[in-house]
């Protein structure tokens, strides 16, 4: 009835002596804010859950149970540094002392910090001899603005109501105070309050009302949202026993609602789970199974969830060197696994492959009460997946040998070329199959490295050119000491066939570098550089500071073999050429 006007009779004038009545007590309320009584998130909640401006009841039926619910409120209320008042009517301080002190309470401590506050109900709700709700209200009001100014976060009240059936006590005035806390005093002060009732002390009728005046009730060993509740504008309204049956039947009503959108979703959920596609089970943490849909029984093998229940999966459901206690220490740790592929054994002994989810479900102390997981049956993945691993592994076989073959035999050309060129005493052609060695060794070296790689696609170029100008020094004779030489192609990698004419282009131009750019013992420097922009284009630098290119050269145009060369190359990979003739020559390629 959040935010209902409240509509009475109107109020009459009472003599001062005149016992006030509960309509007119309610005819000058105002309405309810419109967010109380608070709604808890959960149906059924712990006796330590109750938070500021919650008012409940406690219904006890024996000693154990008022043991077991007291003492954890006002620890808990301690422990959220909540000043605590306890009034204390038919049990003794001991009573409450023991329990207390088993919780590793320092009464002693807390009680003269002034944070545990225990008085008896006669200093209380009798203090004036008789009770009356007005000063029990503004007692609350009081103590609750002295913890907040004393620093506490909120007051927590309990108290016994068995002072309530002494012959000079008016239980009509409890109900009344009872009512009354529900509008003048919980939904403005940050109170938590439990009133307890020994359900042995009280008659059936005083118990109904107890229930009436409640927002919340706490008995076994729950707080639970109470559906009987009277706000107390409805509870204080004259028509009650006509707005008590409308509820009741609106309850009715509800609960018959909540009944068939159970069942709806429960045939709902019921039909998902037996006609899901994958597997889905509940076991407990030993691996006995305690739930499977037909999914999961046709996956291991059995006809039905009843030959496969008596399995346990921890004992004998996996491939012996499926690390299982290692999936499990993960769940334990983090509370899920999600997509850990695994081998589970079927009912004959064969092996399937399944990806498997699994989530731990727990209580409030944080045990582990079973898993509830999905399995995806990827036995034909994981197959396929071998088979295409094995093929591939066959394909790098064959392509590792389909380089070393075209490298060996490149290098018998270079020999045949070298044997050749005993036979020749002409300084001119001696030079032309040296260079063609030079050009087919640059070829030789790129399946030399794929062969050596674990990478048959790409070529480390930084190492590449390293070899490449070690060689040709060695070739033409050249100190690194006189002509010193540096590369910058670090991170660098190129494709086969990108690799091949690159690697010729910088085998032509460092070769003529090597042999014209530095007569006469002249030192000097080569520098290869080759870096990539962030759109993949890739630029190439031969640089030298020798004597320079002649100006009657043009690259363009030249006739020399090793310069046509070049420029088929830079042809070949799409690229452009310039030539810079400044401080030596400077060959800048881009492709």
């Amino acid at each position: 009835m959040k935010g209902k006007k409240i509509t009475m009779p109107k109020k009459k004038k009472v003599r001062a002596n005149k016992k006030t009545t509960k309509p007119e007590l309610a005819a000058s309320w105002p309405s309810l804010p419109p967010d109380f009584p608070p709604s808890p998130k959960q149906r059924r909640r712990s006796i330590t859950d109750l938070g500021p401006h919650e008012h409940a009841a406690f219904l006890f039926s024996d000693e154990a149970e008022w043991a077991a619910v007291v003492p954890s409120f006002i620890v808990s209320g301690l422990e959220k540094n909540e000043k605590c008042v306890v009034i204390l009517d038919s049990h003794e301080i001991n009573l409450l002392r023991q329990p207390l002190v088993r919780a590793g309470l320092n009464i002693e401590a807390v009680t003269n910090s002034g944070q545990l506050v225990i008085i008896p109900a006669a200093e209380a709700y009798l203090r004036r001899g008789s009770f009356s709700p007005e000063e029990m209200i503004t007692f609350l009001k009081e103590e609750t603005e002295k913890a907040l100014s004393e620093g506490y976060a909120a007051l927590r009240a309990t108290g016994e109501m068995t002072w309530a059936l002494r012959p000079s006590s008016d239980l009509g005035k409890l109900f009344e105070y009872e009512a009354r806390l529900n509008h003048d005093f919980f939904p403005h002060y940050p109170c938590i309050g439990l009133c307890q009732y020994d359900r042995r002390r009280f008659t059936g009728a005083a118990l109904k009302e107890i229930v009436l005046s409640h927002p919340l009730l706490s008995f076994h060993d729950g707080v639970y949202q109470n559906f009987y509740y009277f706000p107390p504008e409805e509870y204080f309204d004259p028509r009650r026993a006509e707005l008590e049956v409308d509820r009741w039947l609106k309850n009715l009503i509800d609960a018959h609602s909540a009944l068939e959108a159970l069942e709806e979703n429960g045939e709902r959920f019921r039909s998902l789970y037996q006609n899901s596609t994958i597997g889905l089970y509940r076991t407990t943490p030993d691996g006995r199974i305690l739930l499977a849909n037909p999914t999961l029984v046709r996956m291991l093998g059995y006809d039905s969830f009843e030959e496969l229940a008596p399995r346990n999966l921890e004992k004998d459901g996996f491939e012996p060197s499926y690390p299982r206690a290692k999936f499990i220490e993960k769940i334990e740790k983090e509370g899920e696994v999600r997509g850990v592929e695994s081998a589970w054994k079927r009912r004959d002994g064969t092996i399937i492959y399944v990806r498997e989810s699994v989530r731990a479900i727990r209580d409030a102390s944080g045990r582990t009460l079973f898993y509830d997981g999905t399995v995806e049956d990827i036995t034909e993945k994981k197959l396929a997946e071998e088979k295409l691993l094995s093929s591939l592994q066959e394909k790098e076989v064959l392509l590792k040998e389909v380089h070393h073959r075209v490298k060996n035999n490149l290098q018998v050309i270079i020999s045949l070329l070298r044997l050749q060129s005993r036979y020749l005493d002409d300084p001119r052609l001696l030079e032309l199959l040296q260079a063609s060695q030079n050009r087919i060794r640059s070829m030789a070296m790129i399946h030399e490295q794929l062969y050596a790689s674990q990478n048959f696609a790409r070529v480390d170029f930084d190492e590449y050119i390293k070899n490449l100008i070690t060689h040709l020094y060695v070739v033409y004779g050249i100190s690194p000491n006189r002509v010193s030489f540096k590369v910058q192609a670090a991170k660098i990698y190129l494709d086969i066939n990108r690799a091949i004419p690159c690697g010729m282009i910088i085998n032509e131009l460092v070769s003529n570098a090597l042999r014209h750019a530095f007569p006469e013992n002249r030192q000097g420097e080569i520098i290869v550089s080759l870096k990539q922009d962030e759109i993949g284009r890739f630029y190439l630098l031969v640089k030298d500071n020798g004597v320079g290119l002649p100006e009657a050269i043009e690259v363009e145009k030249a006739a020399t073999l090793g310069l046509q060369i070049v420029r088929i190359l830079v042809h070949q990979l799409g690229g452009s050429l310039r030539v810079i003739r400044s401080h030596g020559t400077t060959f800048s390629i881009s492709f």
